[in-house]
């Protein structure tokens, strides 16, 4: 907890910032008309916080939010509900390609830390196993107790075949009517014994690629009113966007779809311009949201603004990154210095 709490400097101290100057100048001339610009701190984009990042929020718009109720059987080529069991259609509804717009832009400072995963998933196989260790391991031991038998000796004699064999088929057939597991144990330890093992026959094969995933993390220590309010508008507009929305009865006949939460496309700033050296992400969604308000023990202005507070935010990109798409981004800001890499990934 801070030693102490200057409330005057607080409440007096007034906001530095040049809207018309900073890095969301061109965004404060209303060319986008986004209903949401905010930053953090106010002199963001000054030379000596250049670094920033910036967070682009694209809200879903849904293109037919109305489902129409019918109890046909006729075919559409927008896409039907059918009642499971019955073949009836219980809604019919128009299949378009997902629309978004921009709605808000939120600056906030570098992090300090800067952290990029890409994660491939790999399965290990065992062609051993999948081509049946069991039966090869059940047929050795029906040769070693085939031949085993055929050169037994005893006081009353050779064995005869016939008894061997017969001794032998029951005692697989006893192996075999247990489960897998315990007839390859038996089969191993006969194995083990004489000195061997089997060879698992390990093979790495390639299942596929997830979605990237990334954590920011930032402190908010306002130092003047206006930049706590600022904070706190930061703080809801991250929980707004994160959240869906219902659709109402008048929208839908039975209030049963959700309207996605908005999309976040994340840049990397350095003098109002990205940072082709930091990593690129697609179109992402905010999948964990964890704001404590008391990082450092709880402490509260005289109005009860948290003197500090610490937001983080994961995000998880919602597309796949392929060779072609990192090749777009890094070929663009190589070849000719550009600031960006449209429809490339890093």
């Amino acid at each position: 907890m801070p030693a102490s709490i200057d409330q005057t400097s607080y409440q007096s101290s007034q906001s530095n910032i040049n809207a018309l100057q900073g890095p969301l100048a061109s965004l404060y001339r209303n060319n986008n008309k986004l209903d949401t610009i905010l930053q953090y701190p106010s002199d963001l984009g000054s030379p000596t916080k250049n670094h920033y990042v910036k967070f682009w929020v694209k809200q879903i718009i849904p293109q037919n939010a109305t489902v129409t109720t019918t109890t046909t059987n006729e075919s559409v080529k927008s896409g039907t509900i059918a009642q499971p069991g019955t073949g009836q259609t219980l809604g019919i509804f128009n299949i378009q390609p997902q629309q978004t717009k921009p709605v808000a832009c939120i600056s906030l400072y570098m992090p300090d830390t800067l952290n990029a995963t890409y994660n491939a998933s790999y399965d290990e196989l065992s062609l051993t196993n999948e081509l049946g260790k069991n039966l090869g391991n059940l047929q050795a031991i029906s040769n070693f107790l085939g031949g085993a038998g055929k050169n037994k000796n005893s006081a009353s004699g050779v064995a005869s075949d016939a008894s061997v064999n017969y001794g032998t088929s029951k005692v697989l057939g006893n192996i075999a009517s247990v489960a897998g597991a315990d007839a390859q144990g038996i089969s191993d330890i006969n194995l083990q014994g004489g000195g061997f093992t089997v060879n698992p026959q390990l093979q790495v094969l390639y299942r596929g690629i997830g979605f990237r995933q990334f954590q920011l993390s930032f402190l908010f220590t306002p130092a003047s009113h206006d930049e706590a309010l600022t904070v706190n508008k930061i703080i809801a507009a991250f929980k707004y966007h994160f959240a869906p929305d219902l659709l109402t009865a008048s929208q839908s006949d039975n209030g049963m779809f959700f309207i996605p939460p908005s999309y976040f496309s994340v840049e990397f700033m350095i003098n109002n311009q990205e940072n082709v050296y930091l990593p690129k992400y697609g179109d992402c969604v905010l999948a964990d949201i964890d704001v404590n308000y008391a990082p450092n023990g709880f402490a509260a202005h005289t109005d009860g603004a948290p003197v500090q507070t610490q937001l983080n935010l994961v995000f998880k990109e919602i597309e796949i990154v392929t060779k072609g798409k990192l090749q777009a981004g890094y070929n663009i800001a190589t070849s000719d210095g550009s600031s960006g890499s449209i429809g490339g990934l890093r």
